[in-house]
């Protein structure tokens, strides 16, 4: 009676638990024959115990980091057709801007180009004379700086005689222009840009004609109207079918012939001559300033295409979003999430709510060369039957946009770590360091179920034993 009462304190179930526990180790700390070997068994099983908890927080840091895997895979199939977006770099026809805004941009002889102010002019005067600019005097008017190169001249009027914080000529007149154009309505800025039927001369795709009528025209911030093929809507928001390529090479791909109307040009607002082309998925919204390339006239270019898919982990995996649950209405909401719609949505609607005004570039939220010559003869506009073989060079881009083949690469990332994979390393820490597996954790578990049920136990032994002693005291007295 005094062992079976013995092994049901703590101490004794703490006691059987490593006797008979088939974790390794832990038993022979109390069947060692010796207090010297079972308290070694004892330190080594501490040990094996602390070196567990070490590599298991490893274990736990590695999988909160969520790393991930990241695997290329090269595919054939037939591929569909980006959307193909062109704009004329110049934003304006110079001809139809109102007299208001040619005289701002000085193309009125009478005009003074505005974009240099009092203070500024006279720096301008000596750079187009070519002449040196005085170096600062002081009070007593003597030159403090003397015998400059004219390369240190440059820096040194931009050093003294610029403030840092002002603007470049350029940019100040194109800033003010965008402000001066954001207030003529959707369709008075259409018409000011260049239009679709003088752009837009001959287009073929897949060795077929196609016209003027497979591209779709969007105004831009920047350069006005452009023109998308295959952008999977019609004008009126219809969605279409998509093109898709079964044959890689330029004789399957996109050819058009632009016309830049460079005699349209506004040489404050654009530098260059030429056409912007961008090229993405049906789903984007193009922005044609942030993505796209320039293409120069009088030259043929050919862009040779290779699709190359990516699919990245979100949430917990990393900081990539497919912009679900977020609203961006500044553009509509038919384009899928992108950076540069995001931000540009973002931008302006931080602009709203902290002035109560508007970036004007920005929507307001509410959202070879005669025969080459005599065969553009064929076409009615005026213009292009005049035009010599210079004109021709100087006016016309010819584009070619195609697959270079029918395979492409699929970047993919799948989880590194997951669950299963922490459960197999701790089970194998475990199992490598205290031989514990599953079935020891259950002995475990019920050793402290014992443990907590203990009380219980000897509480019902008490009363049980109060119970047999009553009527023995009874008799003696009896």
């Amino acid at each position: 009676m005094e062992s079976k009462a013995a092994s049901e304190t703590p101490a004794g179930l703490w006691s059987s638990y490593r006797e008979e526990t088939t974790a390794h180790g832990l038993p022979k700390t109390v069947t060692a024959k010796s207090r010297f070997r079972r308290a070694v068994w004892g330190i080594i099983f501490l040990a094996s115990f602390v070196y567990f908890l070490y590599n298991f927080s490893l274990m736990l840091q590695r999988y909160f980091s969520y790393p991930v895997t990241t695997s290329i895979d090269i595919k054939f199939a037939s591929l569909p057709f980006p959307a193909v977006t062109v704009c004329n770099v110049n934003p304006v026809r110079a001809s139809k801007l109102p007299k208001v805004l040619r005289e701002y941009l000085g193309l009125e002889p009478e005009n003074v180009s505005p974009s240099i102010g009092p203070d500024h002019a006279h720096v301008r005067e000596k750079r187009e004379d070519g002449l040196p600019t005085p170096a600062p005097t002081d009070e007593l008017g003597t030159t403090s700086q003397s015998n400059s190169s004219s390369e240190d001249d440059y820096y040194y009027v931009y050093e003294y005689e610029y403030d840092y914080y002002d603007y470049d000529e350029g940019f100040e007149v194109e800033q003010n222009f965008t402000i001066m154009l954001a207030h003529k309505n959707h369709t008075q800025r259409k018409e000011l840009g260049h239009q679709k039927k003088d752009f837009i001369q001959k287009c073929t795709y897949n060795g077929r004609p196609c016209s003027r009528k497979n591209f779709v025209q969007f105004l831009d911030e920047k350069y006005g109207n452009c023109f998308t093929f295959n952008g999977g809507m019609t004008k009126n928001g219809s969605r279409i079918p998509i093109r898709n390529v079964t044959q890689p090479g330029p004789l399957h791909g996109l050819q058009v012939l632009l016309y830049v109307e460079q005699d349209e040009y506004v040489p404050v607002l654009t530098e260059t001559s030429g056409v912007r082309v961008l090229i993405n998925t049906q789903a984007e919204r193009p922005f044609p300033a942030q993505a796209g390339f320039s293409v120069a006239p009088g030259f043929s270019s050919s862009v040779g295409l290779k699709l190359t898919e990516i699919e990245r982990l979100g949430g917990n995996y990393g900081t990539c979003t497919d912009g679900t649950g977020k609203s961006y209405d500044l553009y509509g909401s038919r384009h899928a999430y992108s950076p540069v719609l995001c931000q540009k949505t973002c931008y302006q609607r931080a602009v709203v709510r902290g002035c109560l005004c508007a970036d004007a570039g920005l929507p307001i939220p509410e959202g070879t060369a005669e025969q080459f010559i005599e065969d553009l003869k064929k076409n009615d506009n005026p213009k292009i039957q005049k035009m010599t073989g210079t004109d021709a060079r100087l006016n016309f881009v010819e584009l070619t946009i195609y697959f270079e083949g029918l395979h492409y690469d699929k970047i993919s990332q799948s989880p590194a770590y997951e669950v299963i994979n922490l459960l197999g390393d701790i089970g194998g820490q475990l199992g490598l360091w205290m031989g514990v597996s599953v079935m020891t954790v259950l002995e475990f578990f019920e050793f402290i179920v014992d443990l907590l049920s203990w009380p219980l136990q000897k509480q019902k032994g008490d009363k049980k034993d109060d119970i047999e002693l009553g009527p023995a005291d009874s008799t003696v007295k009896t």
